[in-house]
């Protein structure tokens, strides 16, 4: 079997077809780049094959249909990308909803939710997840959308929006669950989320476009 004769950490590990998933990184000196590599379980002495680079530490492998996932436990970023063509650097296209003061240790993908375990520092911690329209890679990379300001206390804006004369949007806590909704018109960009507790919230338009904010 395949033995690394340098020190070079191995963070996790994931099978998938006959193949076997491991995230690394290429040196300790900075600037580090963190990679993905992969073995051919079918061979008595595999060697590793790079898939991709990603720009943090991947923490949590995981792969649904022809998709691998990637977390890092240090950002919260989700990174995705085909396995059959995946990109010589995959970038992050979503943000699990969670604060500095918790921690990211994996993720699983069912075909309909991603799922992610998260505990804080006060050693209390749960199973999350998010539906799967959520992570639509291809709407969040060509949305123009963004909110501000950010952190919010009375009211949120939402900027870049197209020609729409309204939008239907919720608005999710950590655990997934909506605590507001409601609709937002051409003339008036503004939502209300002065009755929101303090965290960190995903808003997700009915286009699916979904935006994180921390109300203060």
């Amino acid at each position: 079997m395949y033995d690394p004769t340098n020190a070079l950490p191995i963070y996790n590990t994931h099978i998938s077809g006959t193949d076997l998933y491991y995230s690394t990184q290429d040196s300790f000196n900075e600037p580090i780049t963190y990679q993905i590599f992969k073995l051919d379980l079918t061979l008595n002495t595999p060697q590793p094959e790079l898939v991709t680079s990603v720009e943090a530490r991947v923490w949590s492998i995981t792969s649904v249909g022809e998709y691998l996932y990637f977390l890092s436990d240090e950002t919260g970023s989700v990174y995705r990308t085909t396995i059959e063509n995946p990109d010589t650097e995959t970038v992050s296209y979503i943000d699990l909803p969670f604060s500095g003061n918790q921690t990211l240790f994996s993720i699983a993908h069912n075909g309909d939710y991603l799922y992610y375990t998260l505990q804080d520092n006060e050693d209390e911690g749960g199973i999350y997840r998010i539906a799967d329209d959520v992570l639509s890679v291809e709407e969040l990379a060509i949305s123009p959308r963004r909110i501000y300001p950010n952190p919010a206390r009375e009211y949120i804006v939402i900027d870049g929006r197209r020609n729409e004369n309204s939008m239907t949007y919720k608005i999710m806590n950590l655990l997934g669950n909506t605590v507001a909704s409601g609709r937002i018109v051409r003339d008036d960009n503004r939502i209300d989320v002065s009755a929101l507790s303090e965290g960190l919230y995903l808003i997700q338009f009915m286009d699916g476009v979904s935006l994180k904010f921390i109300k203060s």
